[in-house]
């Protein structure tokens, strides 16, 4: 079992068949591992009991058959289950094709930052150059992406989205790159004349990382495969700090980092806030089927006050949220579930204590940022211990996504006992 893991994890293979009940009992480990390492691989189970199969069926596998079989059932099952890996394939590359109406994506705000930012898409989407867009989580990197592909001469051509965050590192590196079989093609092959955005690059692992350099500076795939493609990636964090780490290239920086958008934070531009209640009030009627609803002075005046930790995502979610508990009239304070004073209603943000030990004495010489690391890995372990553990609750008491905190424990290696 463990040479078949060791070869799932290094190769992509369009359909695995394994015995149920291995002699150490890992039948459905290689199914586990299977579908940790490509998703849309088929796997058959030959199982001597039939009535048994139901359990592996149940967990994902694609087909069983009894033992013992005849050769030519085996060779058609295997044959069924190819078909059925390349037909999700299929569907995993269109379901990377979104469609959205344009206005979806329109860039909102009249503040001078983001007049800049519309400047620069309007400058760089006719181009071919690289793209990297920063800010916080929930200011709209999507919606930037997205609108320099709308500007670009590549507009007729695909422009596929791949969330780097939200895969293991081996599942997203051949997803991207594919293998050299022209069935096994990647994302970055198939996108060929169209954009690809990858979102949350900070997430790709150091060897894909390698394999991506090539194609921003000589146009080619893991030296080999010419392609053509115009990159947009995004990213929350402050990726000169991962190249310091050495978690990030420095040449995959400075080939990405040709034109840089960045986008502020809702707090830094208070100004547009009526602008966006406005769309996302006419957007949310019009998928509700609803007349569009005003906000209230009273409303306005108490989100203009809150600091919006979750930005433009937040506000469209308040929005949203206000429609669900009322469908007419003005959308009043009570209908928003914020607290005036910057906090949330479901329980005020607070700022843990930073451990004594770690902070040293002002006459010192100190490594800051072996320190901020130090610090960091205490308030994880600190909030997950406080949580029992559960990542999902820790992230939202840490105002940071589940994906963002599964890297820093991966990252640091922080285990719970």
């Amino acid at each position: 079992m463990e040479k078949a893991l060791e070869l799932m994890s290094s190769h992509t293979f369009d359909a695995i068949l394994t015995e149920q009940t291995l002699m150490d009992g890992g039948g459905l480990k290689i199914l586990s591992a299977a579908r940790e390492s490509d998703p849309s691989v088929s796997v058959v189970f030959l199982t001597p009991e039939v009535g048994s199969a139901a359990a592996a069926i149940h967990e994902g596998a694609f087909d069983f058959l009894a033992k013992p079989s005849a050769p030519d059932e085996v060779l058609l099952a295997a044959r069924r289950a190819c078909e059925h890996t390349l037909l999700r394939r299929k569907n995993l590359l269109l379901e990377a094709i979104v469609e959205h109406s344009p206005s979806e994506y329109e860039i909102y705000g009249e503040t001078a930052a983001m007049r800049e930012v519309r400047q620069s898409v309007s400058y760089v989407g006719p181009t071919n150059s690289p793209v990297l867009i920063t800010g916080e989580s929930g200011t709209g990197k999507e919606v930037v992406a997205r609108a320099v592909h709308r500007h670009s001469l590549r507009v007729n051509k695909p422009l596929l989205s791949v969330n780097c965050s939200g895969m293991y590192a081996d599942s997203l590196e051949h997803r991207l790159f594919g293998d050299h079989a022209p069935a096994k093609r990647g994302l970055l092959e198939a996108a060929n004349q169209g954009t690809i955005y990858l979102k949350g690059i900070e997430a790709l692992s150091l060897a894909a990382q390698e394999r991506l350099v090539p194609g921003l500076t000589q146009g080619r795939l893991s030296g080999t495969t010419r392609t053509d493609v115009r990159l947009i990636a995004s990213s929350h964090c402050v990726l000169e700090e991962r190249v310091k780490e050495g978690s990030f290239r420095r040449d995959l920086l400075q080939a990405l980092d040709v034109v840089h958008i960045h986008l502020p934070p809702l707090r830094e531009r208070k100004a547009d806030i009526g602008l966006l209640c406005t769309f996302f009030s006419q957007r949310t009627a019009s998928k509700l089927g609803l007349k569009p609803r005003n906000v209230s002075s009273e409303a306005m005046a108490k989100i203009q006050s809150y600091n919006f930790p979750g930005n433009v995502n937040e506000l469209r979610n308040l929005i949203e949220r206000a429609y669900m508990l009322a469908t007419e009239g003005e959308i009043g304070p009570d209908e928003l579930l914020v607290q005036s004073d910057g906090g949330r209603q479901s329980g005020d943000v607070t700022t843990p204590e930073v451990p004594a030990a770690v902070i040293p004495e002002p006459s010192q010489s100190f490594d800051l940022l072996g320190l901020l690391k130090e610090a960091e890995q205490v308030l994880i372990r600190r909030t997950l211990e406080s949580t029992g553990g559960s990542q999902a609750e820790a992230a939202r008491r840490m105002g940071i996504s589940r994906s963002l905190l599964s890297y820093k424990i991966n990252k640091y290696g922080i285990r719970m006992a």
